[in-house]
């Protein structure tokens, strides 16, 4: 179950805009909104939606939009991280056949992300150009 955990967090991941104003990523950028009274598998559910459709509308064209877009994968991680535990703790709890129900559960919530890996790298390998064509090292960003 771990390994499902783990790996739907590291899932967690168009065309490049004309215009390089700032204020077109903010536009791309919005509050990580979780409800705190979902069970934590649809609180990851909805954050790892939330951060790849910030990602697929995010573009980098100078070094401030780097840094800004690991700055906010940090948030992401640091959420998914909260959640991470608080899914690791409610199972503590469990009997055996609780936790096979509720690995079962979390499968039900991967398998709706089954598409998430093809549009995360597609995503990334956008951010990569965009970085290189503006002079910015993506290696830097550490998203993985």
């Amino acid at each position: 179950m771990a390994a499902v955990v783990m790996g739907m967090t590291l899932v967690s991941c168009g065309e490049k805009k004309a215009n390089s104003d700032a204020s077109a990523n903010e536009d791309a950028i919005e509050e990580i909104v979780l409800d705190e009274s979902d069970e934590p598998t649809d609180q990851l559910a909805s954050l790892v939606t939330q951060f790849v459709n910030t990602l697929k509308s995010y573009h980098i064209n100078s070094q401030e939009d780097a840094d800004r877009l690991e700055t906010l994968a940090e948030a992401y991680q640091e959420k998914m991280d909260g959640i991470q535990k608080a899914i690791e703790k409610q199972v503590e709890g469990m009997s055996d056949s609780e936790q096979l129900e509720y690995a079962a559960e979390m499968l039900k919530v991967a398998a709706k992300f089954e598409n998430i890996e093809k549009d995360m790298e597609e995503t990334l390998n956008r951010l990569q150009k965009e970085a290189e064509e503006a002079g910015v090292d993506f290696e830097d960003l550490d998203l993985d």
